[in-house]
């Protein structure tokens, strides 16, 4: 007999609810790994769905999904706004010109010199 909704969240509990937003993020951002993983949960919920103790092929694949999720999640919300943080508080002062004339001809050179470096490459 086919599995029934209370099934998968009496299996799977939170992941549940956080495995169908990490597939669709895997299948927005298509690469190989991510067309195995939503292969492997396209596969696993195909037979699930046929047989309600088939349910458990679903726990590998719920808890990858679950961790693109958190994994995307906590890459906008911690690793990025650090990273920005860090480079803000990194950031040496440019040192101090001694006219506005002076600064502006030295960084017109050190512009010139980098367009030379390039086109010799």
């Amino acid at each position: 007999q086919p599995a029934n909704e209370q099934a998968y969240s009496h299996y799977l509990h939170h992941i549940y609810h956080i495995a169908p937003y990490g597939f669709l993020l895997s299948l927005v951002r298509f690469t190989d790994a991510n067309l195995f993983i939503v292969l492997y949960a396209g596969t696993a919920y195909f037979f699930s769905n046929k047989m309600a103790r088939l349910v458990i092929l679903l726990g590998p694949v719920a808890s990858a999904l679950g961790g693109v999720l958190l994994g995307v999640a906590a890459d906008q919300l911690l690793v990025r706004p650090v990273a920005r943080l860090g480079s803000r508080i990194l950031r040496l002062p440019s040192p101090p010109a001694t006219g506005a004339a002076e600064a502006t001809a030295a960084e017109g050179a050190e512009e010139e010199e980098k367009e030379e470096d390039r086109s010799g490459k």
